[in-house]
């Protein structure tokens, strides 16, 4: 990263000591540009907000003072989702295995072992030049053939769809092009029974012979020159519109195809599966039926934490347990529902409670479906393969 962009850069250091916050910004203001402090909590998504900083750093003495702090900013309830950012915390020694795992599941980006304060200082400055370049840097990998299997699915769906729609429309033309033709023999035949019975003087009431011929001929002239070029008129006008329709369909051929190659291309990328649930025996046990069946796994212990990991990383489905401490999962349903990039996600809601007004409150908010715990293997796999829209013996094809 450039001079100018880390001169421009943002960065908050949330801090339960104004000390400790003090000296984090003396450590960082040499190389980078806007550094603000909060030592105040109840400021904090305030301060989030008014500053939008690229990197969080949570300088806190223990590590749940950290996860408090900054799943508290998540339950703020204000219908917007946090800014795009990076969240480094500074830890202890003695915390370092517990920091490396709640980056390692995803609450946080990374740490840095600061306390007691050692000559490593400049540890703090290269982490804060990793997360702007990260910012800054391309989806990795795995993120980018997530988004492009996701994608790929859209558009086979739209492959699908136009098919279906230019068949109907060609029905449709076909159905009236029928109905014109029949039309024509049907007033044609009529107008020729009505010019016969003239003739025959069924229908011509006292008129003689020659003025039956007279009203005859005007019917067949009306028959001719009036009645069917009209139809023939309005038949006609619908080819245009035919071919039109057969032109466009050959134009977007290539693309369809195309469409539908990425499609088979993502049906054979394993989907990802966010298990969120605080009974950490039930989400490994979830977990490990889905791994093995070829599905990738991320796991959050709360409701606070998912919308965390999910703001962060992808996932095709997420399982939701209902009943959780910090929040439950229609608050969360509701979070995710409320959020652009979250909306889309499908949501199976899990709960050992199936009473009709929380499955009633999971459909308003939006839910995929349900599960009602004890649920058996084949069920949860069913449930998935059906909110995927892939059969349930391919459900996880890994290619």
């Amino acid at each position: 990263m450039s001079s100018t962009a880390r001169s421009q850069a943002s960065i908050l250091v949330a801090s339960d000591s104004t000390v400790d916050a003090t000296l984090v910004k003396t450590l960082l203001e040499d190389e980078f540009g806007t550094i603000a402090l909060n030592v105040d909590p109840d400021k904090a998504a305030a301060d989030f907000r008014a500053h939008q900083p690229d990197v969080l750093l949570l300088a806190f003495k223990q590590l749940q003072r950290c996860e408090d702090f900054y799943l508290g900013l998540y339950r703020v309830v204000d219908g917007q989702p946090l800014p795009r950012h990076r969240a480094v915390i500074l830890c202890t020694k003695e915390e370092v295995r517990h920091a490396y795992q709640l980056c390692r599941r995803g609450l946080f980006d990374d740490y840095v072992l600061f306390w007691p304060f050692t000559h490593d200082a400049t540890r703090l400055q290269l982490s804060v030049h990793h997360a702007l370049a990260a910012l800054e840097a391309a989806p990795g990998d795995e993120e980018l053939a997530a988004t492009c299997a996701t994608q790929a699915l859209r558009l086979r769906e739209l492959e699908g769809l136009l098919s279906r729609q230019f068949a109907s429309g060609q029905e449709h033309l076909a159905s009236t092009d029928r109905a014109l033709a029949g039309a024509e023999r049907d007033i044609g035949a009529a107008l020729d029974g009505l010019s016969a019975r003239v003739l025959r003087g069924d229908a011509a009431g006292q008129l003689h012979a020659d003025g039956r011929a007279d009203v005859a001929a005007d019917i067949a002239r009306c028959k001719s020159e009036l009645v069917l070029p009209q139809l023939q008129k309005v038949g006609a006008s619908l080819q245009p519109v035919a071919q039109w329709a057969g032109g466009v369909q050959q134009s977007i051929a290539p693309y369809l195809e195309e469409a539908h190659v990425l499609g088979d291309l993502a049906a054979r990328t394993p989907p990802t599966i966010c298990v969120v649930d605080d009974d950490e025996f039930q989400r490994k046990l979830t977990a490990q039926i889905l791994e093995s069946e070829g599905y990738r796994i991320r796991g959050a212990a709360n409701g606070s934490e998912a919308i965390s990991l999910l703001s962060r990383t992808s996932a095709d489905v997420v399982l939701m347990d209902f009943l959780m401490p910090d929040m439950n999962g229609l608050e969360v349903l509701g979070r995710l529902k409320s959020d652009p990039r979250l909306g889309s996600i499908p949501v199976i809601m899990i709960t050992g409670n199936s009473e009709r007004g929380i499955v009633l409150d999971s459909r308003r908010l939006g839910a995929a479906d349900f599960l009602v715990k004890p649920f058996d293997r084949q069920t949860l796999l069913g449930k998935i393969a059906r909110v995927l829209n892939r059969p349930l013996n391919r459900a996880a094809a890994v290619p």
